[in-house]
């Protein structure tokens, strides 16, 4: 009798164990259910159940799985919760595992909520004129937020900071960025993530400053002219009304209602009696500037006019004084030092001048009389630093004398001087009590008329 081969009959699923989830997990998106299994050959497949009641039912996540694969990439999609179980099964035999315990999944992201204080801006324009401070938290109903997974960024700058302690707004206009992450992980690691959130921050503690300058030109003003007087202040300021400008003479002048200007100015005309050897704003008064945030500024000039614009306001006229002596170059003979004759080339007058500051840079101008009025005779001369407090000689040579108007022989000339201090204040002095006699006809002899003895 013939016989016939039989070959070896295909090994079926004996046992099934899955690897993952057993439970505790936190998953989200896309997760590898895993297993191994002895028995079983490429063709032979399982089914992946789930349950989201604990275990208590299941129903089929997927069905005809080769058993030799060992994994399913699962997508959780929507999915929201913390009772998911999975089990394996061989759907020929009774043979299946499943989790040991509940695992969760999470598809939702976390929020991010901010809290400053002050709560609310305290300042004007949504402005915070006191440094905000920024709490960021994080909840998450299932997975809950991950450790060090608050991030946040100024402006977007490159680069994500982690939130551990509430911090500081800097001054300025700023966009704040910020997210959260959860503790769920898909396959690769990946958590749910915030979607960003934003908010701009404005912060300006800082009270606008006043720089008092002039575009007046350095030197001595007197009553009637008029100084500009300029205010800069170190950012876009505002008044309520009008401000009032007090200079350190006792003048003002004012600057009307202003709105978020850097430069303002006023024009103040020197009065009578008015009078400062440094000009300086002194106050501002009768309205509050402050800045677009609501911070006032306290309107102390720093720097002042002084400082880089140095004007002195003088309205005081010189000391009066008496013009001295005059003299001439010529040969001193008794009884001739007072008279101007044909050989003279010049005349000094002598006059005196005050130990006052304020006339550095004036002017003396001699003035003659010759019966007709005094007039100017010789050139103005600057009154030098060196003079204060001394008698000064003058000089006047034959020509500047002799084109005084009406100048001729015999006449009795007065001098007297005009000082004028650097601000244009001016002095008429005493006139000089000695005067200049003019005789320049050479004396003639008569010898009588001859005849015979």
């Amino acid at each position: 009798m013939g016989g016939f081969f039989v070959p070896n009959a295909q090994a079926a699923i004996t046992n099934l164990t899955l690897t993952d989830p057993l439970g505790s997990e936190e998953w989200r998106g896309t997760q590898n259910i895993t297993w191994t299994q002895i028995g079983g050959v490429s063709g032979d497949v399982v089914s992946i159940l789930l349950s989201t009641d604990g275990g208590l039912n299941y129903n089929n996540l997927v069905t005809g799985v080769d058993v030799t694969l060992g994994t399913y990439p699962w997508t959780t999609g929507t999915l929201n919760g913390s009772t998911y179980k999975i089990k394996i099964a061989d759907p020929a035999t009774t043979i299946a595992f499943e989790s040991a315990s509940n695992f969760l999944v999470d598809n939702t992201a976390p929020v991010t909520t901010i809290a400053l204080a002050p709560i609310a801006p305290d300042g004007l324009g949504s402005w915070y004129i006191t440094v905000p401070t920024i709490t960021l938290s994080c909840s998450d109903a299932l997975s809950g937020c991950l450790a060090g997974g608050i991030k946040y960024r100024w402006d977007g700058v490159p680069g994500w900071n982690t939130y551990t302690v509430p911090f500081v707004a800097p001054q300025g206009i700023h966009i704040l960025e910020w997210y959260s992450e959860d503790q769920a992980e898909d396959a690769l690691g990946a958590h749910n993530v915030e979607t960003v959130q934003t908010q701009i921050i404005k912060v300006d503690t800082l009270a606008p400053t006043v720089a008092v300058t002039s575009t007046t030109f350095p030197g001595a003003y007197n009553a009637g002219e008029a100084i500009n007087v300029t205010l800069t202040f170190s950012e876009a300021a505002s008044s309520t009304a009008p401000l009032l400008v007090t200079l350190d003479t006792g003048g003002t002048c004012s600057i009307p209602t202003f709105s978020n200007q850097t430069i303002v100015s006023c024009s103040y005309t020197v009065g009578a009696g008015e009078n400062s050897s440094g000009l300086i704003v002194s106050s501002l008064t009768g309205a509050t500037v402050e800045d677009i945030a609501g911070n006032d500024s306290t309107l102390i000039p720093t720097p002042n006019i002084d400082t880089t614009f140095p004007i002195v306001i003088d309205t005081i006229a010189p000391s009066a004084f008496i013009v001295g002596g005059v003299n001439t170059t010529s040969i001193p003979l008794p009884g001739v030092a007072s008279y101007w004759n044909g050989t003279d080339a010049d005349a000094f007058v002598l006059v005196p001048i005050a130990n006052d500051s304020s006339l550095v840079g004036g002017t003396m101008q001699l003035q003659a009389n010759v019966g007709a009025g005094y007039v100017n005779v010789g050139p103005a001369n600057e009154i030098l630093v060196t003079e204060l407090g001394f008698n000064i000689s003058y000089p006047l040579t034959d020509a500047q004398l002799e084109a005084i108007p009406g100048f001729s022989d015999g006449d009795s000339i007065t001098f007297t001087a005009i000082i004028t201090d650097r601000a244009g204040n001016v002095t008429t002095g005493t006139p000089s009590a000695t005067a200049l006699t003019v005789d320049q006809t050479v004396p003639s002899v008569d010898a009588g008329t001859d005849k015979i003895v």
